[in-house]
């Protein structure tokens, strides 16, 4: 829910322009810490990528590290379909003034 303190990324996407403001709307509020990448699997048109990964609030610099899933659907070369499962409850706790 991107009206969520933290989550102005979490939103459908469609198109270059979009996946451009993704990583924009990112930027506003985190800034990656430290991304590991623990295994890669892919089958068929899938990838699919499990990492931890830490990231700091820019406003409340609280750190939040989570777990972090990307599985990327893949067509003739190119990104045709991503999706990103983290721990959305520890984002927004993060990004909540207290």
């Amino acid at each position: 829910n991107p009206e969520m303190p933290g989550l102005r990324f979490a939103t459908n996407r469609t198109g270059t322009e979009e996946i451009l403001e993704y990583f924009q709307d990112i930027a506003l509020d985190w800034e990656l810490v430290d991304l590991k990448i623990h295994h890669i699997t892919a089958q068929d048109d899938r990838v699919i990528a499990y990492g931890t990964g830490q990231w700091k609030h820019n406003h409340t610099r609280r750190l939040v590290t989570t777990d972090k899933v990307d599985i990327f659907r893949i067509v003739d070369g190119k990104i045709v379909e991503f999706t990103e499962l983290f721990d959305t409850a520890a984002v927004v706790a993060a990004a909540t003034d207290s």
